[in-house]
C-alpha cells in the first residue's frame, strides 16, 4: 500500500508534502480511535461463547484481572490475529484505490491498528523492560503512555480505551462518546454494558486459583 501510494504521488511540492503529512497524522489518530472502539466493544459485550469474537472477549476480560501477563507475549503472537483481520483491507486498497493520499492514510491506519496490541503491551512494561526508543516515544507522548493506560485499569473500566497514541482518549471521554454508544446498544438490544454493571467475567476464577495472590506475594518478596 505504501509503495503504491508513493508511486502515485504528484510531483514534489509544499502542497504534496502537506497532503502526505495530513494523511499520515489522520491515519494514525484514526487507528487510535479504532483501537478504542474495538477495545470498548470487547470489554463490554459478549462472552467466550460469542461467535467469532469469543476468544478475544475472554482474553480482554482476562487482561483486566491479570494485566501484567501481556508483557510476556511474543511480538508475532501479539499481533497476528489483528493482521489477519486487516488483510482484506490491504488487498482492497491495492486493487481498488488509486488516490495516493487515501493509500497513505490506509497504510498508516492499518499499520498502527496492526501494532495496537504491541503498543498496548509496551504501556504495561516498566522502563527497565522497554528499549530506550520506546521509553522516549512514551515520554514524548507519541505513543500510548503507561500513565495514560493505567487510568483504564480501574473498575468499572469505563474509559481510556484507545491504545495506539492515546490522544483520542480525553476527547472521546469528555464528549461522552462511549456512553452514547452504550445507550444506543441498550435501547436497540436491551444489553447493558459491563461498565454499567461492573460485571467481571473472570474475577472469581482468577481469585479461586490464587494467581493474583501469588503474584502479589512474589512481588512483595522480591522487593524485600
Amino acid at each position: 500500500l505504501a509503495t503504491k501510494g508513493v508511486l502515485l504521488l504528484p510531483p514534489a511540492s509544499p502542497l504534496t508534502a502537506l497532503g502526505v503529512a495530513t494523511s499520515i497524522v489522520i491515519g494514525y489518530e484514526f487507528a487510535d480511535m479504532g483501537s478504542g472502539v474495538y477495545h470498548w466493544a470487547m470489554d463490554n459485550y459478549g462472552t467466550k461463547d460469542t461467535p467469532v469474537f469469543g476468544t478475544q472477549i475472554e482474553a480482554f476480560q482476562g487482561h483486566h484481572e491479570l494485566p501484567w501477563t501481556i508483557t510476556y507475549r511474543q511480538f508475532s503472537n501479539n499481533i497476528y490475529k489483528i493482521c489477519q483481520a486487516t488483510s482484506p483491507f490491504c488487498l482492497a486498497g491495492l486493487l481498488l484505490v488509486d488516490n495516493p493520499f487515501l493509500l497513505l492514510w490506509m497504510t498508516t491506519a492499518i499499520a498502527f491498528i496492526n501494532m495496537s496490541q504491541e503498543l498496548h503491551k509496551w504501556s504495561h512494561q516498566g522502563p527497565a523492560q522497554s528499549t530506550a526508543w520506546v521509553n522516549t516515544l512514551q515520554e514524548l507522548n507519541l505513543i500510548i503512555t503507561r500513565k495514560s493506560h493505567l487510568a483504564h485499569h480501574r473498575p468499572p473500566f469505563d474509559g481510556n480505551y484507545c491504545i495506539v497514541s492515546g490522544h483520542m482518549n480525553p476527547i472521546l471521554d469528555q464528549i461522552g462518546f462511549f456512553r452514547t454508544l452504550e445507550n444506543i446498544v441498550f435501547r436497540t438490544t436491551g444489553n447493558r454494558a459491563r461498565c454499567w454493571t461492573n460485571e467481571r467475567l473472570l474475577a472469581d476464577k482468577v481469585e479461586a486459583i490464587g494467581i493474583k495472590r501469588k503474584t502479589a506475594m512474589d512481588r512483595d518478596a522480591a522487593s524485600d
